[in-house]
C-alpha cells in the first residue's frame, strides 16, 4: 500500500510535491509497515518506525500478537537489524517506549546495537541511525522523534 501510494504521488502530484523527499512514519502496526516498506522501497528517503522494532524472539515471537507484524519463517533467516540494514545509509529514527510490553526495550536496545554495526559498515554517515526512547509504553513520542529526525534529515 505504501509503495502504491508513492507511485500515485510520483505519477500524479510530482508538480506539487518534492518526490525526492518522501518520508514514512508510523506507530505499532504502522511502524511495522514503515519498517518493511522503507527496507524495500528506495524512494522512501528517511523513516521513523515507532514501537515496532526489537528482536523477533523478544517481541512478536514471545507473545500472542497480530500476524500482520510477521512474515512467516523470516526469523529463521534474519532479525530486524538485518532488515533495517537495508535502509542504510538513509536516515532512520527508531522509536521505543521504555515500558513497551509488546516491543520490550531490552530487546530493542540489543537489536539496535546490532543495527548500528550494520550502519557503520554500510554508510558514510553512521550517525544517520538514531534510537529514541520515550518515558512510557507503546505509543509515539512525537517531540523526541521529530527532534532526532530534524538532526539527521537535511
Amino acid at each position: 500500500d505504501i509503495m502504491k501510494l508513492i507511485d500515485v504521488l510520483t505519477e500524479n502530484f510530482s508538480d506539487k510535491l518534492d518526490t525526492d523527499r518522501v518520508y514514512c512514519m508510523g506507530n505499532s502496526g504502522g511502524g511495522t509497515a514503515t519498517f518493511y516498506a522503507t527496507a524495500l522501497e528506495k524512494r522512501i528517503k528517511a523513516a521513523i518506525p515507532s514501537c515496532a522494532f526489537a528482536t523477533f524472539s523478544g517481541s512478536i515471537g514471545a507473545m500472542y500478537h497480530c500476524a500482520c507484524n510477521y512474515v512467516p519463517r523470516i526469523a529463521e533467516y534474519f532479525d530486524m537489524a538485518e532488515i533495517a540494514g537495508l535502509i542504510a545509509p538513509r536516515p532512520l529514527v527508531i522509536v521505543s517506549g521504555r515500558e513497551d510490553k509488546i516491543f520490550p526495550l531490552p530487546t530493542a536496545e540489543h537489536e539496535f546495537g546490532r543495527l548500528k554495526e550494520i550502519y557503520y559498515k554500510n554508510s558514510a554517515c553512521p550517525g544517520s541511525c538514531i534510537h529514541v526512547k520515550g518515558e512510557g509504553g507503546h505509543r509515539f513520542y512525537a517531540e523526541q522523534a521529530f527532534e532526532a529526525f530534524g538532526k539527521i534529515v537535511k
